[in-house]
């Protein structure tokens, strides 16, 4: 991150009032989420998760309770000590409305990848898991990596090659 903010210094000093586009590998390190982000596979499936404290999100326009949607939903609750406790997946998708009646597992193994990591692994068949459930959400859905957040703030672009697709990498012609 640090090391992408000094590009941008360097770069915004020589090319004022450009846009500059950098384009990465689909590393678990420039896939990574920044601390507090909308990552349904890295969620607890009950309350009490190790994950610091998720950012507030809006209750999803496909929210079941007509009366929620487009209002505040906090991922955490807190205790009678005054701490912060993050919301499990279960607990997330109950207040939204939509926890299944037959409860299929937090994560599948076989299926079930990361996209953020694996973005090959988005697939039109119905969710087979509550991270899953949870991801077919636009909040969750639609979060961006840390490192794409970064220069999205800056005012650049970010594009990341398709993973296994190496003969689209500039780099690799070198």
């Amino acid at each position: 991150m640090v090391q992408i903010s000094d590009a941008l210094d360097i770069f915004e000093r020589k090319h004022p009032g450009c846009t500059a586009v950098l384009v990465f590998d689909q590393s678990f390190a420039h896939a990574s989420y920044s601390e507090g982000a909308l990552n349904s596979f890295d969620i607890n499936l009950n309350d009490r998760g190790k994950k610091s404290t998720l950012k507030d999100t809006y209750y999803p326009p496909k929210c079941t309770i007509p009366e929620l949607r487009g209002t505040i939903q906090t991922l955490y609750t807190i205790d009678a000590e005054g701490n912060k406790i993050n919301k499990g997946v279960k607990t997330i998708l109950q207040e939204r409305g939509c926890y299944p009646k037959n409860s299929p597992n937090l994560r599948c193994k076989i299926r079930c990848l990361n996209p953020v990591v694996y973005p090959m692994a988005i697939s039109d068949k119905p969710p087979c898991c509550l991270a899953r459930i949870l991801l077919t959400y636009k909040d969750f859905f639609e979060q961006k990596s840390a490192i794409a957040m970064l220069i999205k703030d800056r005012g650049h672009k970010c594009i990341f090659i398709p993973k296994f697709y190496c003969e689209l990498n500039a780099i690799e012609m070198y």
